[in-house]
């Protein structure tokens, strides 16, 4: 074994790494089960869930762990797909595992992605591509995939590779030909980008602070376009004529209840985690914003989605 992953685990070719949102010494992988590493990267691999495929039935390479997910909201949910079609959470950090696969389909688990809102919420996406199946498959749950429902709408037949999430209204998926935006819950879609080839795209990533969004395609390197040509947010601000106001934040760190000076109470002010995503938009009262249900970590607020230089820290 490797720090405690043992060697003859059945592993995928594209074994899932994630760090945590809420705490950078903490990793999880998987091969057939779930590992977790809360002193990385040196530290030791300790396994946190027993065998989530359905047992070694074609063999080994068909019966992996695929994807991993953990809840911006809430880092003790956490999510895992694996190569045979079922879907676990557990919302206790890993120490138990229930599985959520329902009427999903049984296929090829590609990708599970928790909101950024909404701590509830969970999508996730199929590929049908090694049973010659070209069905479109993308689900969204409210319920932490207790019941699942079909948002692929009027997506063309091809196998879903990923699928990222701005929020809960507003997505952008990886297929077998090309990458596709939709800002209706799913229920339209539309081709992003006229001059990318009808190339499979594996991995997408919102770069929030760059805006754009990035593709990584099989034999084609990696693309990008400008985001903000599809996500276009009417944010109305209260008092403010000046976006590039200097803001005070205190206490920082913060508990519950963060005061910020430089703008009017009415001002709608924007969260963004370490990582670029929104992770909520609130309005400024006279007492502040509550931010008490943010997990701990480091965020940036922002007026009209310009960022300013001044974080606060989430106790």
């Amino acid at each position: 074994s490797i720090y405690g992953v043992d060697d003859n685990d059945r592993s995928n070719w594209d074994t899932p790494l994630i760090m945590s949102a809420a705490d950078n010494e903490l990793m999880y992988t998987a091969s057939y089960r779930v590992y977790k590493n809360t002193s990385s990267p040196y530290g030791f691999w300790e396994a946190i869930s027993g065998d989530l495929t359905d047992g070694v039935i074609f063999g080994d390479n068909f019966h992996t762990v695929t994807t991993l997910a953990e809840s911006a909201m809430d880092p003790a949910i956490l999510y895992a797909g694996t190569t045979d079609g079922n879907v676990w959470h557990s919302l206790d950090a890993g120490d138990n595992w229930e599985n959520i696969t329902g009427l999903l389909p049984e296929r090829y688990v590609t990708s599970v992605k928790a909101s950024p809102l909404s701590a509830s919420v969970v999508y996730v996406t199929h590929s049908g591509y090694k049973d010659n199946d070209q069905v479109s498959y993308v689900h969204k749950s409210l319920d932490y995939g207790n019941t699942w429902q079909s948002i692929s709408g009027d997506l063309p037949d091809l196998p879903i590779n990923h699928i990222e999430v701005y929020n809960d209204s507003t997505f952008v998926v990886a297929t077998d030909a090309g990458v596709y935006f939709s800002d209706n819950e799913g229920q339209n879609w539309e081709r992003v980008g006229e001059n990318m080839p009808l190339i499979p795209v594996f991995d997408i990533e919102l770069d929030l602070e760059e805006s754009v969004l990035v593709a990584g395609t099989f034999a084609r390197s990696l693309m990008t376009f400008p985001l903000d040509s599809l996500i276009q947010e009417e944010v109305i601000i209260v008092g403010v004529d000046n976006v590039d106001v200097e803001l005070k934040v205190f206490p920082n760190p913060c508990l519950d209840n963060l005061q910020i000076e430089g703008i009017l109470p009415g001002t709608l002010v924007s969260l963004f985690s370490i990582s670029g995503v929104l992770v909520a938009q609130e309005i400024v009262r006279t007492s502040g914003i509550d931010v008490e249900f943010l997990p701990a970590g480091l965020y940036f607020i922002s007026i009209a989605n310009q960022r300013v230089s001044e974080p606060f820290i989430k106790l």
